[in-house]
């Protein structure tokens, strides 16, 4: 079970780039596995979603177990720490959108985030050559066009939107899967891109 706790913190990227602040909520009903705590900022232009664990420790999440006694302070930290992700989200995103890409080194992130199956192959996977294509089609395209802002919601987009076989497990792996993976990799390697620009 999951649910989605807005926080009264919206930012805006770039005029008319607004973000909203979100707690991810998820609790698997299974023993031995724990309450879940995320921060989950939305871009409201395309509802593209991202998710940082909260915690700096090896296990990288928020948690509290089902035996655990209710622990407010524990809660008020959890929180205050949602804030300092969410900081450090408007940080790297205002970072992106104020750098821009060249063609060469567009291709190069692209070939990173979706690799073709094929390590040998020099051409580029399917999914590199759609998010070319989603680069200009994606809704706020026309907000930071040529930026790596804009590259790296590519990346969020076709996570959110397209890959997958249907809403729901497109939903499961950008919040849980492969894809959650996916969009941290792809924020990482645009920040080191945007740096190198």
């Amino acid at each position: 079970v999951w649910a989605l706790a807005k926080i009264n913190e919206t930012f805006e990227v770039l005029k008319g780039d607004a973000i909203e602040a979100y707690l991810l909520l998820i609790n698997p009903h299974k023993r031995g596995m724990a309450i879940e705590c995320r921060s989950t900022p939305i871009r409201v232009v395309c509802a593209n979603t991202m998710n940082f664990a909260l915690a700096t420790d090896s296990t990288r999440r928020i948690t509290v177990n089902h035996n655990q006694q209710w622990d407010e302070n524990y809660v008020i930290e959890m929180l205050g720490l949602a804030k300092a992700s969410n900081a450090m989200y408007i940080e790297k995103a205002q970072f992106l959108a104020s750098k821009f890409y060249e063609d060469a080194t567009i291709e190069s992130y692209f070939s990173d985030v979706f690799p073709h199956s094929d390590k040998q192959s020099e051409e580029y996977s399917k999914n590199a050559l759609r998010a070319h294509e989603v680069l200009a089609e994606q809704p706020g395209s026309n907000l930071a066009e040529g930026t790596w802002w804009n590259a790296f919601n590519a990346v969020t987009w076709m996570t959110d939107h397209e890959m997958g076989r249907n809403t729901s497990t497109r939903l499961n792996s950008s919040w849980f899967g492969l894809n959650r993976t996916r969009k941290e990799r792809a924020l990482s390697s645009a920040v080191e891109y945007a740096d190198a620009a």
